[in-house]
This record gives structure tokens, C-alpha cells and sequence, in this order.
């Protein structure tokens, strides 16, 4: 038996594998781009979506949860986690920033954005 594969048609991946220090209210960068279809990488650390629609937003780091905050245009989401379900129009940005109030040594991360198929 197979598991069914459901399309979706935005979808992105970006991460770095070097570590990097980050000041307080500093954006996390992305040295690499995994498969990104329907959104592009705009610099080094802003996603911007080119499809509206639901996503599912999910983000590793190694720093503590609360240190690092999802930032959809230009402002953070409400509470600290490391996933979300949001709705994003058209050129919608995506960010990680750093706002543990104090300068985060050696951190890695990588940004998962997914489209959530319409039922």
C-alpha cells in the first residue's frame, strides 16, 4: 500500500550550515537553497511568498525557542513557537529574528515553508 501524495504549489526550503552570530532584533541569514517552488529568497534572509494561501511555517535552531521569533511582514508573531499554521497573500515576507535581547554565539538554522493544499 502507498501513502498518498497530495501536490502542493508553493513550497520552500533554505538553511545554512555555518554558524553565525547574531545582535538582538538580527535576522537569521540562509547560505543555501533547498527545493523552492512558488516563493522565492529574497537576499540572504527573507522568503517571499508568491501564492496566497494557507502555510505551515516550521523552523530549527540551536538556540532556545523563545530567542528566535517568526517575523511575517515585518512583524513577529504573537507567541514563540517553532511552527505555525498562517494565512499569507501575494509577496508576503518571511523572517527568523533574533529577540532574546542579547547576542545569540554560533547558531544554525534552517525555514521550512509549505502550502497547505485548499480541501
Amino acid at each position: 500500500m502507498y501513502a498518498a501524495i497530495v501536490a502542493t504549489s508553493s513550497y520552500g526550503y533554505v538553511y545554512n550550515t555555518k554558524t553565525q552570530s547574531l545582535s538582538d532584533n538580527d535576522f537569521v541569514t540562509f547560505s543555501h537553497i533547498g527545493p523552492i517552488i512558488g516563493m522565492t529568497l529574497k537576499g540572504e534572509n527573507t522568503i517571499v511568498v508568491t501564492n496566497a494561501g494557507t502555510y505551515a511555517i516550521i523552523y530549527n535552531t540551536d538556540t532556545a525557542l523563545a530567542d528566535i521569533s517568526i517575523i511575517i511582514n515585518e512583524k513577529a508573531l504573537e507567541f514563540p513557537a517553532d511552527q505555525y499554521l498562517v494565512t499569507l497573500n501575494v509577496n508576503d515576507t518571511i523572517k527568523l529574528q533574533n529577540v532574546s535581547g542579547k547576542k545569540i554565539k554560533n547558531i544554525t538554522a534552517n525555514l521550512m515553508v509549505r502550502q497547505i493544499p485548499a480541501a
